[in-house]
């Protein structure tokens, strides 16, 4: 139970992505089982887990498997038509894409062309592990690698790293960057006011962009700028297929330093 409970806040941590969330029935119908020897608690404890799965918006990912081109092998068993084989498939289909966006040097691929879903497997202890990667077997002798991870800090690394599609950050004349003043402007109240100033230049802003964290799919980011001992405050630039944010730095007493959840940063960066 305490293995679903770190799952679960693992989960729920990152609300803020974007993203599908698949589970496996095989072990979540071991996990309801075994709860359901708890059936006389209140509350029920398998009907907790039940709950807070559709809270977080978890669907089998039997719902949307993809088509095999392969045979799988994990640990010399066949496990094509099981989860690890649609996550070895997928991984084909990122890898075949992305090879397909590096040879397209005419630009005729769609947008459409290019979309791919990067997938990793969050699990305590079902799977054994080197080094956080699962080697999966394929029947014409070679073989792909899939990333497990276990808790927040390891979820946030993957996401960073892997996120699809990516967030762009869009340069705000108001609040400057490292090369740019912030600028004055009119408030709500017709007073005028000094800008909030984004003091990184493009490169070390994506980068912190990348990191960020946050509450709301349709929410701002924000996250810790070490190098300017402040905070770095992504404003979301509404509903978009670019995923665009503008930024500025934070001290505290400013404007939006008080949406910050620090509760939520300190699990990531402490």
């Amino acid at each position: 139970m305490r293995d679903w409970t770190d799952i679960s806040d693992v989960l729920d941590y990152f609300n803020y992505e974007p993203s599908n969330k698949y589970y496996d029935e095989d072990n979540i119908n071991g996990l309801l089982e075994f709860a359901s020897t708890f059936s006389e608690e209140y509350p029920n404890v398998e009907e907790t887990i039940m709950s807070e799965m559709q809270s977080i918006g978890l669907t089998s990912w039997r719902t949307n498997a993809v088509e095999k081109s392969e045979t799988y092998f994990f640990e010399q068993n066949d496990v094509t038509t099981h989860l690890l084989g649609d996550m070895a498939q997928r991984e084909i289909n990122r890898k075949t894409i992305l090879q397909k966006i590096d040879q397209d040097t005419q630009g005729q691929l769609s947008p459409q062309d290019k979309e791919y879903e990067p997938c990793v497997l969050l699990q305590k202890g079902a799977v054994v592990t080197k080094q956080g990667m699962l080697e999966i077997g394929m029947a014409r002798g070679s073989c792909i690698h899939l990333q497990s991870v276990n808790d927040i800090c390891g979820t946030h690394r993957w996401l960073s790293q892997n996120r699809f599609p990516p967030r762009n950050y869009v340069f705000n004349a108001k609040h400057g960057d490292a090369h740019h003043q912030a600028q004055m402007f009119k408030n709500r109240h017709g007073n005028w006011e000094m800008a909030a100033q984004l003091l990184t230049d493009t490169r070390e802003t994506e980068n912190l962009l990348r990191m960020a964290v946050g509450d709301s799919v349709v929410g701002d980011l924000w996250y810790c700028d070490n190098a300017n001992d402040c905070y770095i405050y992504f404003e979301n630039q509404g509903k978009t297929p670019q995923h665009e944010y503008h930024a500025y730095h934070l001290h505290e007493r400013e404007k939006n330093y008080d949406k910050i959840n620090f509760a939520k940063l300190k699990k990531i960066l402490f």
